[in-house]
């Protein structure tokens, strides 16, 4: 183990027994439901069956969203006129959605769109101003970004130089004032607070799709075709809204959970390709699936630099085709794997030769020849690791592009202020961003994080994790499994409950799978008989199990699951950690 790593002590969620209780008996739940509802602070019997039975009602109209009306008559106006409109998205699973949703969306009202991604290698993140001119010269007229564009001032600016009018929808934070010329559809605003302000990309676009349809319907209802285009497209706007990891509460866990149901039975031969290829059943889809799984294939394409495979793959109606492009799309992921596990050996390589500060503070990585598009999984794969800001820089020529990732007590928004005078720019969220950075300036940068006022916070200031509740391993059964199903789908704000489990001993020594042999099966005996578990990238505590098992002092803090292999269910322990 990294001498950097931190041993974060593991603690148990507080549980208000009585009010416990008092939900099991109202709800005739089993009182470990209703012990993981109190702890989300949902104690009262309306709050926890709007919780469990999550409606499309759940939804808010979409003119709630600041601008979003605007928005709706330009685009109709732009119909009626013929104008050439473009929706410019983003690379990611969000955008891709997202810019789907919309172009498909007035395709269904009879306005013709086109779509435009930047690449990301090349062009990086938002509105760039080379695409904005390549675009006015092609003749477009009306602009409507998805996922992106509000803090892009200096394109906006430029567009509207040239005559072109724009939109913008989006939800990342904005900087600044927002521009008053033209419409910016963005649930977050702080000048027009909004009931969808966790909304993501998609979910927004989804929004502006359904405003569309009403407006055309003349009416607060949309006609019968274009409400089925709705539920289809509730699978798009599920897969944004887990892979962009925004809370999955209220709105966004409604459109999640009937999203994951028009996922399943999706008529898109694409999708159903994927489904196939990553061997998932479509009527036992979870958010788990979308995010460990799905969702990386469509990630892989951007990337790789070849995200239009992945907006392809969503729009195709060619059963062959989309086969095809499952297939590419598996070959990318397997790549950008390979490239990860590089990226992450050699950063891994640094910590244990000392050629990054062994502090407690931010840690800083830069090479020549590291792929940009996959900086991103690396930092977070080191921020799981080290429990600190983690930023991956790759260097080309005299610039280096990266990503930075950082847990929610350690935010990146903190950082912002010391990385701006050495970087050419920075920007993202609390937990995830990018930054630019002359060559010359990294070390500079380095020894601001390592010397600046984040930079030591001490192993004891460190929060500590938690559990939420206390098993013994005779009550981790497939019963149980069954019934933490009805908290899903789990996600941000809603993760899926970790439990700390004792009372167990090696049935067999671990055994070492997965590819590279990064993974750690499991088996434990108690006194009803075998639990079987994988602990994903384990491997390096494989004599720690052993030793700890010899000891008799072996718990582990694991989730449990239902599991089906060849057509048989059983339960699975998927280990965290052992118990610290």
């Amino acid at each position: 183990m990294s001498r950097l790593t931190v041993d974060r002590p593991w603690e148990p969620r507080p549980c208000d027994e009585a009010a416990t209780e008092q939900l099991a008996a109202a709800l005739e739940l089993p009182r470990a439901v209703a012990a993981l509802l109190c702890q989300r602070g949902l104690r009262t019997v309306d709050e926890a069956n709007a919780f469990l039975r999550p409606t499309l009602l759940d939804l808010h109209p979409p003119e709630v969203i600041a601008d979003l009306e605007r928005a709706v008559d330009r685009i109709v106006r732009a119909g009626e006129e013929k104008t050439p409109i473009c929706i410019y998205g983003d690379y990611d699973v969000d955008g891709v959605t997202g810019t789907t949703i919309l172009v498909e969306a007035l395709a269904e009202l009879g306005i013709e769109a086109r779509s435009y991604i930047p690449h990301r290698l090349d062009e990086g993140y938002g509105l760039n101003l080379d695409a904005v001119r390549t675009l006015h010269e092609e003749g477009i007229g009306l602009l409507v970004t998805v996922d992106g564009g509000a803090n892009d001032r200096e394109e906006l600016a430029l567009a509207r130089s040239l005559g072109m009018d724009v939109i913008v929808t989006d939800h990342h934070p904005i900087e600044g004032d927002i521009p008053e010329d033209i419409p910016v559809v963005h649930p977050g605003r702080a000048d027009a607070p909004s009931p969808s302000a966790t909304l993501c990309g998609a979910g927004v676009a989804y929004k502006l799709a359904w405003g569309l349809g009403k407006r055309v319907a003349g009416g607060d209802r949309v006609t019968p075709r274009f409400r089925s285009f709705l539920e289809e497209a509730l699978a798009l706007a599920a897969l944004g809204t887990v892979a962009d990891v925004v809370p999955l509460l209220g709105e966004n866990r409604a459109i999640v959970t009937h999203g994951l149901r028009a996922l399943g039975r999706s008529p898109r031969p694409g999708l159903r390709a994927l489904l196939e290829l990553c061997a998932l059943a479509p009527d036992r889809l979870t958010a788990t699936d979308i995010g460990f799984k799905i969702g990386p294939h469509l990630n892989a394409a951007g990337r790789m630099g070849e995200v239009e495979r992945a907006l392809e793959l969503l729009g195709t109606r060619d059963r062959e085709r989309g086969r095809v492009i499952a297939g590419e799309l598996a070959s990318l992921n397997r790549r950008r794997k390979s490239i990860e596990q590089k990226m992450l050996e050699e950063c891994l390589e640094e910590v244990e030769e000392g050629s990054v500060h062994p502090s407690d503070g931010p840690l800083l990585f830069a090479r020549e020849g590291w792929h940009s598009g996959v900086a991103g999984i690396v930092a977070a794969r080191l921020v799981d690791r080290f429990s600190r800001p983690v930023f991956v820089v790759s260097l080309e020529e005299e610039i280096g592009r990266g990503s930075g990732r950082s847990i929610p007590e350690r935010p990146l928004t903190d950082l912002y202020d010391a990385v701006r005078p050495h970087a050419l720019s920075v920007g993202g969220h609390a937990c995830a961003g990018g930054l630019t950075i002359a060559r010359d300036g990294v070390d500079a940068l380095r020894t601001a994080l390592a010397d600046g006022p984040a930079a030591s916070v001490g192993e004891s200031a460190l929060p500590a994790r938690f559990y939420d509740l206390r098993i013994d391993a005779r009550e981790a059964t497939l019963p149980l499994a069954r019934s933490l199903a009805q908290l899903a789908p789990f996600g941000a704000e809603n993760p899926e409950p970790v439990f700390r489990i004792d009372g167990l001993s090696l049935a067999r020594p671990p055994r070492l799978v997965g590819r590279n042999e990064e993974h750690l099966m499991l088996e434990w005996r108690h006194e009803n008989g075998v639990l079987s578990g994988i602990w994903f990238r384990g491997s390096e505590f494989a004599a720690e199990v052993l030793e700890r098992d010899r000891r008799r002092d072996l718990s582990i803090v694991a989730t449990l699951s239902e599991d089906h292999f060849r057509g048989v269910a059983r339960l699975r322990a998927q280990v965290v950690d052992l118990f610290r």
